[in-house]
């Protein structure tokens, strides 16, 4: 007696439930297909999670067979794996080409539907993105991210700095405070290089220029003497901060003493002894915004003779 097909309705719906066989008991089938879940993709291969049937046809699954080919499987490469494995590895994909896959479960009445995707050898990194460019003096400390790289180049002008896979972080020094700078970045692997990246500009902290109109003035109250010094700020700031100014002054003669102030316009020098000359020499102090680095500006100079 030949195995009759059992059948169930639903509506209009007929739904296939076994194979009767002679003895009253239904036939086990090929199992439903496997379940493809993420692909993690390296240098040098590609691991695919893998999920078993939603129906094992009445039968333990024995097995997975994967396929993946270049030529619409007139030739292809295959991979046996055992009944419990949950994930699989593909290597030696040749770089920039994209290989047709599929996957099927078996089980002891034979093999499922196949589960069709595609996996991709190596390609060039993508694109790389600018997270974060901040200003330092002189220097310009950049983030940029890409995928699957082994080095990134950034470049600022005609300084650069490289990174090495999986950092995100560097320093371009070298620069000149106060010069806006294009930043672009491209990424490298054995499949060549990105795009680049799209240009951020930024302006490195450069020291600023010297304080202007320093004037140096003697006054006398209650018999002491003192010199009173007053200046003007920069004119160029180089995108940085007023934070202080350097004082070096002259008082005891071959023995000058420097120090530093909050940002002011005006100091006041006591204990001044009559009959010397005496030199200052002012800076300002700046700082990059959010930083507490100081940057020392060149000084400006003057003599003053108390009489």
């Amino acid at each position: 007696m030949k195995p009759r097909v059992r059948w169930a309705f639903a509506g209009s719906a007929a739904i296939v439930l076994g194979l009767l066989t002679p003895a009253g008991s239904f036939a086990a089938a090929v199992p439903s297909a496997p379940r493809l879940g993420t692909f993690y993709t390296s240098m040098t291969s590609t691991t695919v999670d893998l999920g078993s049937p939603a129906d094992d046809g009445g039968s333990p699954i024995t097995g997975y067979v994967v396929e993946y080919t270049l030529d619409n499987y007139q030739t292809f490469q295959r991979l046996d794996l055992a009944a419990d494995a949950t994930q699989f590895v593909i290597s030696g994909l040749q770089n920039k080409r994209t290989y047709r896959m599929r996957v099927a479960a078996s089980n002891a009445n034979g093999l499922s539907s196949w589960t069709n995707s595609v996996v991709r050898g190596l390609y060039p990194p993508s694109k790389p993105r600018i997270e974060s460019v901040l200003v330092r003096h002189d220097a310009l400390e950049v983030r940029a991210f890409s995928s699957l790289y082994t080095s990134m180049t950034i470049s600022a002008g005609s300084r650069h700095c490289t990174l090495k896979s999986y950092q995100s972080l560097c320093d371009i020094s070298g620069l000149t405070g106060g010069k806006s700078y294009s930043v672009t970045a491209v990424a490298t692997n054995p499949a060549g290089p990105s795009v680049a990246s799209d240009p951020v500009t930024a302006t490195p902290v450069g020291a600023a220029t010297k304080v202007r109109s320093l004037k140096a003035k003697v006054v006398v109250v209650k018999g002491v003497r003192r010199i009173v010094l007053t200046w003007k700020a920069p004119s160029n700031l180089r995108q940085g901060v007023l934070k202080g100014v350097t004082l070096y002054d002259g008082v005891h003669p071959g023995k000058g003493v420097q120090s530093r102030h909050p940002w002011s316009t005006k100091l006041v020098v006591d204990k001044v002894s009559r009959h010397h000359t005496y030199t200052f020499r002012v800076g300002a102090i700046t700082r990059p915004k959010g930083d507490d680095t100081d940057i020392h500006g060149a000084s400006s100079t003057i003599k003053v003779k108390v009489k």
